[in-house]
C-alpha cells in the first residue's frame, strides 16, 4: 500500500533522498561481466498524450514523485544508498564478490548471493532475464513511468563472448514486443560488450595518437565526424602505439557489424537505441563506433 507522503507538511523520508545523491564507488568491470544476464530498469517520466504542451517535471516535490512507492520500499532504498556510500563497506563487498565464497560452490555462496539479491541487486537491477525485466517495466508503466532496458554486461574478452552478448541484446529488443506500447524509452547498449575490450583500448590509443599527430595514418579508419577535441585526455596514450594487425582490423569490422545488427533490430521494433558512454580510457573508440 502506497503512502501519500506529500500530505505531511513536515520533512519526510523522501526529502532526505536527495542528500544521498553523491558519486558512488564503481564496481570493477570484471564483476559485472562475471554475472551476465542482469537487466537494469531506470525510471523516467511518461510522455503525456499529445493534447498540448506538457508541464515540466517538478523535481522539488519529492512527495508527488514518490507518492506511488510504498514507505517500506523507500526505507529499503535509503538503506541501500547509505550502505553504498560507505567506502569501506563497498571495498569489503568487492572482495567478497570476487572471493571463493562466490566463485566457488557450497552453502556460503548461496547465503552471500541471497543477501545481495535481496539488497543491492533488488535496488539496482530490474531482473535476471527478459521476463523479470519486462515485469519491472510493466510496474513502472502502471506508475506512469517509462523504463530503459539495459543488458548489464560489459568488458567482453573475445569474439565468442561478444557474439553471445549480441544475442542477448537482440533478445532484449525483441522482448519489448510483449510490453505496452511506449513504456520503453530506450534500449541501452554497451560497446564493451560487443567488441573485445583489448581491441577497444588499442583503437582508443591509436585515435588519441592521431589527435596528437594529425599526419599519423590509420588505414582502417573511415570518415567520421570529429570525435576528439582539444580537451580530450590524450595523456592516456603517452607513446606511439603499434598499428592494428590484420586480425584486429577484422575483429573491428565484426564488432561494427554487431552494432549494426542491434540498430537494425531497434529499427524493426521502433525502439530508440542509446549507447552507454562507459569510461574515458576507451571513449574515443566508443565514439568512433
Amino acid at each position: 500500500m502506497a503512502t501519500r507522503i506529500a500530505a505531511s507538511p513536515k520533512k519526510t523520508l523522501v526529502d532526505h533522498i536527495r542528500v544521498l545523491a553523491r558519486p558512488l564507488n564503481s564496481v570493477p568491470s570484471s564483476i559485472t561481466a562475471a554475472v551476465p544476464g542482469q537487466f537494469a530498469a531506470f525510471e523516467e517520466k511518461h510522455e503525456p498524450a499529445p493534447t498540448g504542451p506538457s508541464p515540466p517535471i517538478d523535481l522539488s516535490d519529492p512527495g508527488r514523485l514518490f507518492a506511488s512507492v510504498p514507505t517500506t520500499r523507500l526505507i529499503h532504498s535509503v538503506a541501500n544508498l547509505h550502505a553504498a556510500a560507505v567506502d569501506p563497506l563497498v571495498d569489503l563487498g568487492i572482495k567478497v564478490m570476487t572471493s571463493r565464497l562466490v566463485t566457488g560452490t557450497g552453502p556460503a555462496r548461496d547465503i552471500v548471493i541471497g543477501a545481495v539479491k535481496r539488497t543491492f541487486y533488488k535496488h539496482f537491477c530490474g531482473g535476471e532475464d527478459t521476463v523479470e525485466a519486462a515485469e519491472t517495466v510493466r510496474q513502472l508503466n502502471e506508475a506512469g513511468l517509462r523504463g530503459m532496458l539495459d543488458y548489464a554486461v560489459e568488458d567482453a574478452e573475445d569474439n565468442p563472448s561478444c557474439d553471445q552478448n549480441l544475442e542477448a541484446f537482440l533478445q532484449t529488443v525483441a522482448s519489448t514486443k510483449t510490453l505496452p506500447q511506449g513504456c520503453v524509452s530506450f534500449v541501452i547498449v554497451k560497446i564493451t560488450a560487443i567488441c573485445p575490450i583489448s581491441l577497444l583500448q588499442r583503437v582508443a590509443d591509436l585515435l588519441r595518437w592521431q589527435k596528437k599527430n594529425p599526419e599519423f595514418h590509420l588505414p582502417w579508419k573511415h570518415y567520421s565526424y570529429p570525435i576528439l577535441s582539444d580537451s580530450t585526455p590524450v595523456y592516456h596514450t603517452p607513446a606511439e602505439p603499434e598499428p592494428l594487425t590484420p586480425q584486429e582490423e577484422a575483429n573491428l569490422l565484426l564488432a561494427q557489424e554487431r552494432l549494426r545488427r542491434i540498430g537494425k533490430k531497434c529499427e524493426e521494433y521502433n525502439i530508440p537505441l542509446c549507447i552507454d558512454a562507459e569510461y574515458t580510457a576507451v571513449q574515443p573508440a566508443i565514439d568512433y563506433f
